[in-house]
């Protein structure tokens, strides 16, 4: 029987791969994607919801809602200011995790970070882990957490992020040559690797909390690939 899938921030990098991958897979008759704009993708499986998120409690979409995958996030930078970031990856993803809990969902996937730690010195690390814990407090029966490093460049990209610039270039050149073993977690990885393997992945039998750290999501990435051809 088809599956109902439940996207919020199906606009963003990630977000717009993991729409393609969800059709792609041919598991979903019905995808919902939610957030503050309508998505591009075209497709009559796809439906557009337009949200606030201050009020996504309000959202109840009809008929049953299989698996939640929240692709929400932003920076420090775009956002302007500590409280922007925070209210954005840690107060709106937990809304996603409280309604996917309302909607009786069998499986929330979310994108956290690498390094997400409570304890973290950075800010933008810190709230990855203070959402992570407040997700895992929930108790769904299935979380999936995946801790992508820095994300590839997105072609669809509207704003200039000199930092991140940089960092994608370094991490394009030198990654493959010095980050191995327990290093590999930190290579740079592109949006539609993490799409996949958040797709392949919710269709793992195993309940309860898993954390996918990066080298893990690009091994998946090459099953989710090997799969498909």
């Amino acid at each position: 029987m088809p599956r109902t899938a439940l996207v919020v921030g199906g606009t963003g990098a990630v977000g717009t791969e993991l729409l393609q991958e969800l059709l792609v897979s041919e598991r979903y008759g019905r995808i919902l994607c939610v957030g503050r704009r309508l998505p591009e993708l075209i497709s009559e499986l796809v439906i557009g919801h337009l949200v606030d998120f201050e009020h996504l409690q309000d959202f109840l979409p009809a008929g049953r809602v299989d698996d939640v995958f929240c692709a929400l996030g932003t920076t420090l930078a775009r956002a302007g200011s500590v409280e922007a970031f925070k209210r954005v990856d840690f107060e709106y993803v937990l809304k996603v995790g409280i309604l996917a809990q309302r909607l009786g969902a069998g499986s929330l996937s979310v994108i956290s970070s690498t390094a997400a730690d409570p304890s973290a010195n950075s800010i933008y690390l810190q709230t990855k882990g203070e959402m992570e814990a407040a997700l895992i407090a929930l108790e769904l029966p299935k979380l999936h957490l995946f801790r992508p490093s820095l994300l590839a460049g997105s072609l669809k990209r509207t704003d200039f992020r000199f930092k991140e610039v940089l960092g994608n270039a370094a991490l394009a050149i030198f990654g493959p040559l010095f980050l191995h073993g327990r290093l590999r977690k930190y290579r740079r990885i592109a949006p539609v690797c993490v799409a996949a393997a958040m797709v392949r992945e919710v269709f793992d039998d195993r309940k309860g909390t898993i954390i996918y750290e990066n080298d893990a999501i690009l091994d998946l990435c090459v099953l989710a690939s090997k799969s498909q051809s």
